[in-house]
This record gives structure tokens, C-alpha cells and sequence, in this order.
């Protein structure tokens, strides 16, 4: 039997940030909830077909990136980027299993867009958000170059005669 301080650790030893728990369920929590909000604004049923996509869009998505510390044209990009990735995929799993026509377009048209400028939105706010709650910086310590020759008791101890000074 291994003795306990030689097995591996089940678990890490230092639990992730709250705000890294959020980044990771705020994409997928935003996509799932903007396709369902569409789909009933628009007055369509969701049927099976919908439960579909948006469990596969949560297996594509989960982990999402904490974004809330990026910069904002950063985390647009990243958003942007990540999200045509997703409809690239989707639209290749649509095409590969002839299921294009099973989904309103209407509903589509409208997901497709809104979702990434609804998550930049969410991802902005919970940045400020996050600004505002953090402590004051402190100024950084004043740098002062010490003078070549200038011993710590400054110009005193410059003056005085070389015997005396130590």
C-alpha cells in the first residue's frame, strides 16, 4: 500500500475564484438562455429538437473563459472568435445529419447575433462590476537613486572630512 504522502491528490489544492465559476457557466448559462427567449418571443414551441441543441451548445461551451479581467476589445474578440467557432461547428453538425430544417430560421437568425453581443454585454457589466469592488491600488513605492558617492546620512556625511566617515 502507497503510503499517503506519495498517492496523487484527488482534488487541487487550491479551490478556483468565484469569478472563475461564474466565467465558466456564464457562456452557456447566456446561449441557452437567449436561444430559449428567442424561440418564445417568436411564438415557436420548443420541442425536442431544440432540447437537443441546447445541450449540445452546453457540452461545446461549458467551460467557459473568465473573461471579466480582459480588456474590453479583448474579450469582444475572444467572444467573437469563440463564437463563430460554435456556429461553425453547429452548422457542420446540422449539415452532416440533415437537420437544418428541423430549426425556425427566424429563431436562428436572430440567436446567432444576439447571443455573442448579449455575453460582451454580461462580460462588460461583470467587469465593472468587479472594478468597482476592488481596493485602491497604492501608489508604488517612490524610487529615489542614491547619488554615487552619498552615503545615508545624505549631504552631512558627504561634508565631512574622509577620516571621519565610516
Amino acid at each position: 500500500m502507497p503510503s499517503p504522502s506519495t498517492r496523487p491528490r484527488a482534488f487541487s489544492t487550491t479551490p478556483t475564484s468565484i469569478t472563475s465559476a461564474i466565467g465558466a457557466l456564464l457562456e452557456p448559462a447566456v446561449a441557452i438562455a437567449v436561444f430559449l427567449a428567442v424561440t418564445l418571443i417568436l411564438s415557436q414551441p420548443i420541442v425536442r429538437q431544440d432540447v437537443v441543441l441546447a445541450l449540445f451548445v452546453v457540452a461545446l461551451t461549458f467551460p467557459g473563459r473568465n473573461r471579466f479581467w480582459d480588456r474590453p476589445l479583448n474579450a469582444a474578440v475572444d467572444i467573437a472568435f469563440s463564437w463563430l467557432s460554435l456556429l461553425a461547428i453547429l452548422a457542420l453538425c446540422g449539415w452532416a445529419t440533415d437537420s437544418f430544417g428541423l430549426f425556425d430560421p427566424a429563431v436562428l437568425a436572430w440567436w446567432a447575433p444576439l447571443t455573442p453581443a448579449l455575453l460582451w454585454m454580461v462580460t462588460y457589466a461583470g467587469r465593472q462590476v468587479l472594478w468597482a469592488g476592488r481596493a485602491p491600488r497604492e501608489p508604488p513605492p517612490r524610487y529615489r537613486p542614491r547619488r554615487r558617492g552619498v552615503r545615508r546620512e545624505g549631504r552631512a556625511g558627504a561634508a565631512r572630512p574622509p577620516q571621519q566617515r565610516r
